[in-house]
């Protein structure tokens, strides 16, 4: 891979990512919106290319001057503060379903059609369904969120065939680690207990595929790499995490006094009590496994904290 084209690139993954490809000499371009903060681009902003688009005719020039060999498509809303359940499911139409079918139509329509296009899909599709998830189980969302990743999954996969390019889909588990907004739980719990903060815990037996930012971005760059390799793919770690067992491990990383970690007695979350899934496929053909230890990131993500560019401001 000589070039690539990266959208959400300011966000938490996306902005790891972007900056391992240009460590490996990728040339990047990366397309915005004009409400995207980059403070988490500051180091690498002189390194890539990045091209602010407000409609179609802006996408479409991004991609003829970018001549990418694979697109990775990380955008997408990840929460919607304070929207109902109905006006966060709209505004996950717009943002999510209609701007990936926008750079979808871009990239087949460009002269020079990329060699992969590679989307950042997730385990909240499978919402209902039974752990580990395996990528035929049938998707049971529960939540705007997982119904609009869903969604946009159907419809990549529906029109892959007709697509000059290779379509693969990344189902990522909760990734975690530098730079994340403390908005997302192990992010919260972190920042807190390091500064030596209280954090409630309010669904401390609630189990997650939890997975370092690394092992994340090691898994996006095989498939868009593997020649190939196409379809849904599960990018997770294959074990799930209890909240409460999370938190005590960040407080012995951090050093921290294992009361400032208040439990809540009861399930209050509207998704998924369980959430992991199987790796088994990605270990199979893209011989990716995730080598991070959920005890070693934490380490990790403390020690490299102050480094992360924007983590005070940006969110994911």
């Amino acid at each position: 891979m000589k070039s690539a084209l990266v959208t959400g690139g300011a966000g938490f993954i996306g902005s790891h990512l972007v900056r391992r490809l240009v460590g490996n000499g990728v040339a990047v371009t990366l397309i915005t919106r004009p409400q995207t903060d980059l403070s988490r681009l500051a180091d690498v902003r002189g390194q890539a290319r990045i091209v602010t688009v407000s409609g179609a005719g802006d996408i479409a020039r991004a991609f003829r001057t970018a001549n990418a060999d694979a697109v990775f498509h990380l955008a997408s809303q990840t929460r919607a503060a304070g929207a109902s359940p109905v006006d966060d499911a709209i505004g996950r139409v717009c943002d999510d379903l209609l701007f990936l079918l926008s750079i979808v139509k871009a990239a087949a329509e460009t002269p020079e059609a990329p060699k992969a296009f590679i989307r950042a899909a997730s385990l909240a599709e499978y919402g209902a369904a039974p752990p580990p998830y395996r990528e035929e189980d049938r998707l049971r969302p529960l939540t705007p969120y997982g119904a609009s990743m869903a969604a946009c999954s159907e419809f990549l996969a529906a029109l892959a065939p007709s697509l000059p390019f290779r379509v693969a889909q990344a189902r990522l588990a909760l990734v975690y680690g530098p730079g994340q907004s403390a908005s997302f739980l192990i992010a919260e719990m972190i920042e807190n207990l390091t500064a030596g903060r209280g954090v409630e815990i309010r669904n401390p037996e609630a189990r997650r595929d939890l997975m370092f930012i690394d092992d994340a971005v090691d898994g996006m760059i095989a498939l868009g790499t593997r020649a190939g390799v196409s379809g849904i793919i599960n990018i997770c770690t294959g074990a799930g995490v209890s909240m409460r067992a999370a938190a005590a491990t960040i407080a012995s990383a951090a050093g921290a006094d294992p009361r400032l970690v208040r439990y809540g007695a009861a399930p209050v979350s509207d998704g998924a009590q369980d959430l992991w899934g199987s790796p088994a496929l990605a270990e199979k053909v893209l011989d990716w496994r995730a080598e991070t230890t959920f005890q070693d990131g934490v380490v990790k993500t403390i020690a490299r904290r102050a480094l992360a560019p924007g983590q005070r401001k940006a969110t994911q």
